[in-house]
């Protein structure tokens, strides 16, 4: 694993994303942690599953830049690979909990959205979904996760306008559930 650092201890499985300074999500990151929890899904020693990052990130994002050099064949297989993944996080039978550790725009809040309960540090840190302003279409399916926890108006106006939350605005609006000290 080249991308994530996993430990289990007391039946819960921490898994770290690992990937450079901002865990930004390409294919090899993806692909690593939905074969993770594939294999904690069918591992009956498993309880349940916290993803964190290495502050100050959770998670950047999708990872732009490499995406900017894909052409058409390569960027239709990575967004069905991001939409199935997060179609698999959602549906995930145990337990699964975002510990925020900073900085959650983009693909990275959308990993939080999926969890169950999201946890998030306090700090200069930003989450929400910010691609509509910088011309990224955001499906229906994200959409609707996003307004599942934010209500369709708040998510609505703050899809619009690339609203990123701090930690306290997200909690205030049900971004998240709880606030933690650094």
């Amino acid at each position: 694993m080249n991308t994530i650092k996993v430990s289990v201890k007391d039946r819960l499985a921490t898994i770290t994303f690992s990937r450079g300074k901002s865990n930004a999500l390409n294919g090899e990151l993806i692909t690593e942690l939905d074969d993770m929890l594939k294999n904690i899904s069918a591992d009956d020693n498993i309880g349940g599953v916290i993803l964190t990052g290495t502050a100050p990130f959770f998670s950047a994002g999708l990872d732009l830049v490499e995406l900017y050099e894909y052409d058409e064949v390569q960027a239709k297989a990575f967004w069905k690979l991001f939409l199935n993944f997060t179609a698999n996080l959602v549906a995930f039978k145990k337990p699964l909990i975002a510990a925020i550790s900073g900085h959650s725009p983009a693909g990275g809040c959308v990993i939080a959205l999926a969890c169950d309960y999201r946890i998030m540090a306090e700090g200069q840190f930003i989450i929400g979904l910010n691609e509509v302003p910088v011309g990224i279409i955001v499906p229906n399916s994200i959409f609707q996760l996003y307004s599942f926890w934010l209500g369709k108006a708040e998510a609505t106006r703050s899809l619009l306008t690339g609203k990123l939350y701090n930690p306290e605005e997200a909690l205030k609006v049900g971004l998240i559930d709880e606030l933690v000290k650094k």
